[in-house]
């Protein structure tokens, strides 16, 4: 496996040590990609879908769409995850030298 062909769905364990180093901004990224991984493992996302699938979840809040917004440019793609927090770097290292 390379790199490019990792998926959100690799990343949807809770972050930890990440480079915002708060909960707030884990947990949306977290949530983000479990929504990308439920949506076709894609790494395209709107705000609108993602409102949409946390309405679904009957969870969503202004709070967490707040970070959305924040947080969604931070992962866009698997380097990106991987640059978010260690616990997705060593997920992916596994992976990439399996």
């Amino acid at each position: 496996m390379i790199i490019d062909q990792l998926k959100p769905s690799h990343f949807t364990e809770h972050p930890s040590c990440s480079i915002a180093q708060k909960v707030e901004f884990e947990t949306a990224a977290q949530n983000i990609n479990i929504i990308r991984a439920r949506l076709g493992d894609g790494w395209t996302l709107t705000r609108e879908q993602f409102r949409w699938e946390r309405e679904k979840d009957g969870k969503v809040t202004e709070h967490e769409m707040k970070y959305f917004d924040r947080v969604i440019g931070l992962i866009s793609s698997p380097k990106d995850c991987i640059d978010f927090c260690h616990s997705w770097r060593v997920a992916a290292t596994k992976l990439l030298t399996n």
